[in-house]
């Protein structure tokens, strides 16, 4: 039996951890990111007149049930996520443009649904409250129906040099959504 010395033990275990890193997949891709058609979800926003952005997030693609009551409520948590991180990315401008509030002057949210039979090479996306990033889901076998929905909302806002009524704080929006979705931020995950 052949015996290492301690700097051969540790130039072992340096090159399996070398072999191990390089066999890990990459990290989740956080949940607020800009949008990237390969991922095929993020958020948007370009610059309108007056003042005024739309900013567009979809969300990532998940699975829905087919019973009506279940596919109702995950519907309702797409739209909150959808939402919820469209309101975030607006703050986020409002902030860089040095304005401490907006206004939501005009909000649209719709649905897009995709059903796969078995297996197939489409990316699916899953996401959860935790939302610490996203990860390839488990592919089905090849005589499961799965239904997939992405959410996408759409909001046209004015910057504010103040709050008013009616009007959302940039600094307390980004407080309150970041802590509810900790762990989503692409600076959570570098």
């Amino acid at each position: 039996m052949t015996r290492f010395s301690g700097i051969g033990r540790a130039a072992a275990l340096a090159a399996l951890v070398a072999m191990a890193g390089c066999a890990a997949p990459p990290p989740p891709r956080p949940v607020m990111s800009p949008w990237d058609q390969a991922a095929r979800f993020g958020y948007s926003d370009r610059s309108l007149d007056a003042g005024q952005f739309e900013v567009t997030y979809k969300t990532p693609y998940a699975p829905v049930a087919d019973d009506p009551t279940a596919r109702s409520l995950r519907v309702e948590e797409i739209r909150e996520l959808a939402d919820d991180l469209a309101q975030l990315r607006a703050a986020e401008l409002a902030r860089a443009q040095g304005q401490p509030a907006f206004a939501v002057l005009d909000r649209k949210f719709d649905t897009t649904s995709e059903v796969h039979m078995g297996a197939t090479s489409v990316p699916r996306y899953g996401f959860g409250h935790t939302l610490g990033g996203v990860r390839a889901a488990e592919r089905p076998g090849p005589d499961v129906r799965t239904t997939w929905m992405q959410g996408e909302t759409t909001l046209r806002i004015v910057l504010k040099r103040a709050a008013g009524p009616g009007d959302i704080d940039a600094a307390q929006t980004i407080a309150r959504l970041g802590a509810k979705y900790a762990g989503v931020m692409a600076s959570d995950v570098d």
